[in-house]
């Protein structure tokens, strides 16, 4: 998951401007999303924030100062739980084998340099017939100086995914591909003027408002626009039943 810096500290600030772009996110994963629910590089809880029922919550994430944004975003709501842990560390295996229908990881996988290792604890966790919940940087080619100021290790192919899921276990429910308005404004800052911030950062605070009203249009392109590419990937991956069936 990230690693603690004060970067990756306010570009969560700025993205909590962005609610409707988690909420979009979480549309997206709803058909997979059961009521025992662990996010994973949770930040400040902005994705938690979007959902609206669950019978356990628990957010994870390395980071003190997020952490301590979580406890304060969700305070108050039932039935959570906000760790400090790290899920390249095996004990994140200790939060319960198989206790989650749904392990969401956003955004996560990206920085890190092991990400197969991290995806097979994370599918520990899963309950059989679960799913883990991901969402990652899309297109190799897109890779530039925004993604290296974001401490992005790397972005994904199709391919990636697939290979992530069959070394842990997993089935492939879901894989697509989400925000093909983002990818211009993407590659024009990180490919072309070489922009040395995360993407957010780019943003002015009156811009991000504008951005998230405009949302649910971009939502809705990406629904008409017929075109393999997106700004990420999202998928579901199942973890199969023990009785063979998936």
């Amino acid at each position: 998951m990230p690693l603690a810096t004060a970067g990756h500290h306010e570009a969560q600030v700025h993205m909590a401007l962005l609610p409707a772009y988690y909420a979009w996110t979480l549309r997206r994963l709803s058909p997979w999303l059961g009521p025992r629910i662990l996010d994973v590089g949770s930040g400040m809880g902005l994705a938690a924030g979007s959902l609206r029922e669950w019978t356990r919550l628990v957010l994870v994430d390395v980071d003190p100062a997020q952490v301590a944004g979580s406890r304060a975003r969700l305070a108050g709501a039932p039935a959570v739980e906000v760790v400090q842990a790290d899920v390249r560390d095996p004990a994140i295996v200790g939060l319960g084998a198989g206790a989650f229908d749904s392990v969401l990881c956003l955004d996560v996988l990206e920085h890190l340099d092991d990400d197969t290792l991290a995806v097979r604890h994370l599918a520990t966790l899963v309950a059989p017939g679960g799913h883990l919940l991901l969402k990652v940087p899309a297109h190799r080619w897109l890779y530039g100086t925004m993604d290296a100021a974001s401490g992005h290790v790397r972005r994904y192919r199709r391919g990636d995914v697939r290979r992530l899921a069959a070394q842990a276990g997993l089935v492939v429910a879901m894989l697509g591909r989400m925000n093909v308005s983002g990818v211009l404004p993407w590659w024009l800052k990180g490919r072309v003027l070489c922009r040395r911030a995360n993407f957010s950062r780019t943003f002015s605070p009156a811009a991000l408002a504008r951005l998230n009203r405009l949302v649910p249009l971009l939502a809705r392109l990406d629904r008409l626009v017929p075109v393999p590419v997106g700004l990420s990937l999202v998928a579901a991956l199942r973890r199969p039943r023990h009785d063979g069936a998936t």
